[in-house]
């Protein structure tokens, strides 16, 4: 079809104390999407228990395209 549907899901590892993240690729991330698929994705992030789950879907992708 014309949408997209995406999973993926990894161990949390204990993280090392003296790196820490910054979340900037998640922020970019969320840019680059409200950029090429303005109201038409969901992106939803989990990081509970012993996972971390992104799941995204992004419908119409060849709307307006020949």
């Amino acid at each position: 079809g014309d949408s997209l549907k995406f999973s993926c899901r990894n161990t949390i590892f204990p993280s090392n104390s003296s790196l820490e993240s910054t979340g900037i690729g998640l922020k970019n991330t969320r840019q680059r999407l409200d950029l090429f698929y303005p109201g038409k994705y969901k992106l939803d992030i989990d990081a509970s228990s012993d996972f971390f789950t992104v799941n995204l879907f992004i419908e119409r992708l060849n709307a307006g395209h020949a």
